[in-house]
């Protein structure tokens, strides 16, 4: 769930089930597309380094505790 809304997102793969049959056909078209297999691979790396770095963490930390002391009333 929440996986698979993040790899939409950064068009970084697809999103298969195992149950329906998807999962196959999923993987028959990354292996008949290699190319776009990899710009995927890319797409999600490039993700990873822009969102999921200790750097973005702690800008979006600094961010949010900006927020909550400035929501603070002050006396």
């Amino acid at each position: 769930v929440g996986a698979a809304s993040i790899v939409r997102a950064a068009d970084a793969g697809l999103v298969a089930s195992a149950e329906d049959g998807s999962l196959a056909a999923a993987i028959a078209r990354l292996l008949a597309d290699p190319l776009e297999a990899a710009a995927m691979g890319r797409r999600g790396a490039q993700f990873a380094q822009r969102e999921l770095s200790w750097d973005s963490i702690a800008a979006r930390m600094r961010e949010l505790y900006g927020e909550l002391v400035a929501a603070v009333p002050r006396r």
